[in-house]
């Protein structure tokens, strides 16, 4: 089966459903972004939200690709057509899970630097996406450059936490370094799958605090 890594045949199916609930959960950090935004006005909660946003998409248009490889391989067709269409699929769903979370990080990544401008940002995106396309494994190459923003975040939210001592942002902390822990498991699920699957459950962890912050963050 095509997917991000290499993901066991037998833990395929699961996959799509992790993936599906990624999407939504992630969704749903985007929309409480928003919320805070509109009560407070900070530019953080909007580039928060516009970035889990991306995620949500990624993770959709991935499970959605992904399900259609599953269609096509219980189709009764020419072998060598089917071979083509589950590549193209597979490939699809790859690039576009890449970028969309490479933009979604770097928006995260653009909270914690001043100034915050589209030069940057496009910078960022640009020196990001470029070696995913010109290089020669653009999965582990996607990994650590993703793994490297993460490490950055997670690095910003620990300093944050450090000078204010908020409980909310040890839980984004905490979520951000599960999600580099996942990064981490994921590049080593080129030689063991099963990294693959125990990457899963921290990403499902950590999106799981995030939603759980900003929802007390929103009742406060």
């Amino acid at each position: 089966m095509v997917s991000l890594g290499f993901c066991p045949n037998w833990f395929f199916h699961q996959s799509i459903i992790f993936e599906l609930a990624f999407a939504i959960i992630t969704l749903f950090v985007a929309l409480y972004s928003f919320k805070i935004y509109k009560a407070s006005r900070e530019k953080s909660a909007i580039l928060f939200g516009m970035a889990f946003l991306l995620f949500s998409a990624s993770y959709f248009v991935q499970s959605i690709l992904n399900i259609g490889i599953l269609f096509e391989l219980s189709q009764n067709v020419d072998i060598l057509q089917q071979v083509s269409q589950v590549f193209n699929l597979g490939l699809n769903a790859l690039y576009t899970h890449m970028i969309f979370m490479l933009l979604g990080l770097i928006l995260i990544t653009l909270i914690s630097l001043k100034p915050r401008n589209i030069k940057i940002f496009l910078l960022l995106a640009l020196v990001s996406i470029l070696p995913i396309y010109l290089g020669k494994d653009p999965i582990y190459t996607f990994f650590i450059i993703s793994s490297t923003y993460l490490l950055f975040i997670s690095h910003h939210y620990l300093k944050n936490y450090l000078e204010k001592k908020q409980f909310n942002t040890l839980l984004v902390f905490v979520a951000f370094l599960l999600l580099f822990l996942s990064d981490v498991h994921f590049i080593f699920s080129i030689n063991h799958s099963l990294f693959y699957v125990i990457g899963h459950f921290f990403e499902l962890a950590s999106y799981v605090l995030i939603l759980l912050n900003l929802i007390m963050v929103f009742k406060k």
